[in-house]
C-alpha cells in the first residue's frame, strides 16, 4: 500500500507538471521527464529519487506497452545522473553531455589530437573501438569525403560520407601527430618505435 501511495504521489505531480507544460503523453520527451524529475527530486534523498525514478519507468512502459500512447522506450532513458570516472563508461550521454565532450577535447599535443580523430570517428560513424583501431590510410578517401570500413562486424564492407568537422580532426591528427612510420594502420602508438593501436587504448 505504501509503494502505491507513493506511485499515486509521483503521478500527480508529474501530471501537474505536464498540465503546465501544455504537454500531452503522446509528445512527452526524455527531456521533459528529466525536467521533472530534477524539480521533484531536488527535496528528495538519494533513495527517494531512485524510488522516484522507478515510478516512472513503470509508468511509461505501462504506457507502452498496455496503452500504446508512447512509441518511445523512454522508461529506458530514465536513469539517474551520469557518474564519470567509473570502472565502465556511462551506456548513453545526454545532448548537453556530448556538447561538454566535444567543447573539453583538446588540440594541444599529439596524444590529444590522436583522441579527438578517434572521438570524432566514433560519434560521427559510429564505429566500434575494434573498428576505429582496423582503419588504415588507404581507407579514407579525403578529396571525397569518405571512408572504406571493409572489416564491419558479419564482414558486411561499407563506404560511409565524413562530416567535414571529422575529415578536418583526422587531417590535424595525420599532419600534426601520426608518426613517420611503415605501418599503414591509421591510429599508431606515439612511443618509438610505433606500432598500430590495440582495441584497449582506443577502448
Amino acid at each position: 500500500d505504501g509503494y502505491i501511495d507513493d506511485a499515486r504521489r509521483l503521478l500527480r505531480a508529474f501530471h501537474r507538471f505536464l498540465r503546465r507544460r501544455e504537454l500531452d503523453l503522446g509528445r512527452i520527451e526524455i527531456e521533459h521527464v528529466d525536467d521533472f524529475l530534477a524539480e521533484r527530486n531536488r527535496r528528495f534523498s538519494s533513495s527517494a529519487s531512485r524510488r522516484n525514478r522507478s515510478h516512472l519507468r513503470n509508468f511509461f512502459k505501462y504506457l507502452r506497452f498496455e496503452l500504446r500512447v508512447v512509441k518511445k522506450d523512454i522508461a529506458g532513458l530514465i536513469v539517474g545522473a551520469t557518474e564519470f570516472a567509473q570502472r565502465k563508461p556511462p551506456k548513453f550521454l545526454r545532448p548537453d553531455e556530448i556538447r561538454q565532450v566535444f567543447e573539453n577535447l583538446s588540440f594541444d599535443g599529439e596524444k590529444a589530437l590522436r583522441q579527438s580523430a578517434m572521438v570524432h570517428l566514433a560519434f560521427s560513424l559510429g564505429l566500434r573501438p575494434k573498428e576505429i583501431c582496423s582503419i588504415v590510410l588507404d581507407d579514407i578517401s579525403f578529396e571525397r569525403g569518405e571512408i572504406n570500413l571493409p572489416k564491419r562486424k558479419c564482414d558486411n564492407p561499407v563506404d560511409l560520407p565524413l562530416p567535414e568537422v571529422t575529415i578536418k580532426a583526422v587531417a590535424a591528427y595525420i599532419i600534426g601527430a601520426r608518426p613517420d612510420s611503415v605501418h599503414r594502420r591509421l591510429f599508431l602508438t606515439l612511443t618509438t618505435p610505433p606500432s598500430p593501436l590495440s582495441v584497449q587504448i582506443v577502448s
